[in-house]
């Protein structure tokens, strides 16, 4: 079976060559030198079968796995993106892009219509002179899109090793090309012509490979290296003045249970990459302003009770998070006793399964509950770990704001 794909993508005999059936035929005079090598095993010779697969497989690769991250890295949920922002990423990049951009296109559309032009005035056999033309000709014009799209992630560094890739290739397949004629290897055919004009444009390719992972490294270095404190800068400006309060401190009690307030952020950092203006402030009963207060309140309270006995931090972080240390252990107590429920059900289920019955509509009871034991354990379990979380920052910026304040005194 290999051996038959490879004779059906590299035979020869289909397409004549030289003047063999070439009278009154003008895609034969034209291109007859493509099928001249069809059947050498040479890598080293621009249009061998071989060096053609290895192209056509790089490239194919290099798209298949280019669009699968793309997907998958620029999906987003429903509703999370409208129809504005999505042809904003299609974005109006740096003038080498945007130059590089036109120029892969073009090549694309050149190596695409010839490539067809072989396929239509030709044969199908061989497969290898229309097929390595279509396959790259529908890469640069993926190339091209690339060039002008707001990549993220994996995406953007598959797009990097792709158009250095192609800079190898392009590079290989002219100077071969340029060899070949300057021996008189070969014609100077309107394929050999395609392959060394794409040079110079992988050589652009390339620079904005270069220039792309110099940008992603400036701006991971100023992201940083940005301050957060309420986004002030060594200007004196501030970046997050119009950014709103964080919805916990409106959100109603279902939005708090089932944490809907966080999908606005969520869709938003879904979507682009977060910045600083997108982070809303922190609700007020949560900064360290309030918390510090409110430590130094119970501070001197306990001094006020017993101004005799030395004071105690524990005591005084005590009075001040009692409640939400409550809150927090029935949460966690509660995530123990939905975890305890799982087994006591599935002992009744085993029960069932036997043929023990103990009253009507056992079964979906049973279903019922254990799904309900499940989503409790889960809500529990959240609450209980965003709590421990959400009380140690609280607790740990009071303790730093009021040691910073006794030391600036």
């Amino acid at each position: 079976m290999d051996t038959d794909f490879w004779q059906f993508f590299c035979k020869s005999g289909k397409i004549p060559s030289g003047n063999d059936g070439c009278i009154g035929n003008s895609s034969c005079a034209v291109f007859g030198e493509l099928a001249k090598h069809g059947t050498k095993m040479d890598i080293l010779h621009p249009t061998t079968c071989i060096q053609h697969a290895v192209i056509c497989l790089v490239h194919v690769l290099f798209l298949l796995t280019f669009l699968i991250f793309l997907v998958f890295s620029s999906s987003v949920p429903p509703g999370a993106l409208s129809s504005t922002e999505l042809l904003q990423s299609f974005e109006f990049t740096s003038f080498l892009y945007n130059v590089t951009a036109v120029l892969s296109a073009l090549v694309g559309m050149v190596n695409l219509s010839l490539g067809l032009y072989i396929l239509v005035m030709g044969s199908i056999i061989p497969m290898h002179p229309w097929l390595q033309l279509i396959v790259q000709g529908a890469s640069w014009i993926t190339i091209a899109v690339s060039l002008r799209m707001r990549l993220r992630n994996q995406a953007k560094q598959i797009a990097y090793v792709w158009w250095i890739v192609t800079f190898l290739l392009a590079s290989l397949a002219a100077s071969l090309s340029i060899v070949d004629i300057l021996s008189d290897a070969t014609d100077f055919s309107p394929n050999v012509f395609v392959v060394i004009a794409s040079w110079p444009v992988s050589c652009l390719l390339l620079a904005c490979a270069i220039q792309g992972r110099k940008r992603d490294a400036v701006e991971s270095e100023a992201i940083i290296s940005e301050p957060l404190l309420n986004g002030e800068h060594q200007n004196g400006g501030s970046e997050t003045e119009d950014t709103e309060e964080t919805e916990s401190a409106t959100a109603s009690f279902l939005s708090r249970m089932t944490f809907q307030w966080l999908f606005p952020l969520l869709a938003t950092g879904y979507k682009q990459p977060l910045q600083l203006k997108d982070i809303p402030h922190l609700d007020q009963k949560r900064e360290a302003k309030t918390a510090c207060d409110a430590f130094l309140n119970a501070w001197e309270e306990q001094k006020k009770k017993n101004p005799t006995k030395p004071q105690s931090v524990f005591q005084a972080l005590l009075t001040v998070y009692w409640r939400a240390l409550v809150v927090n252990g029935l949460c966690a107590l509660g995530k123990v006793f939905a975890l305890a429920l799982g087994p006591i059900i599935l002992l009744l289920f085993i029960n069932y399964e036997a043929g023990e019955r103990l009253f009507q509509y056992e079964g979906y009871v049973l279903v019922a509950a254990l799904f309900f034991g499940k989503m409790l354990e889960s809500l529990f379990q959240r609450h209980w770990y965003a709590g421990a979380r959400t009380i140690g920052m609280e607790l740990r910026s009071g303790l730093v704001a009021s040691i910073y304040q006794k030391q600036l005194r």
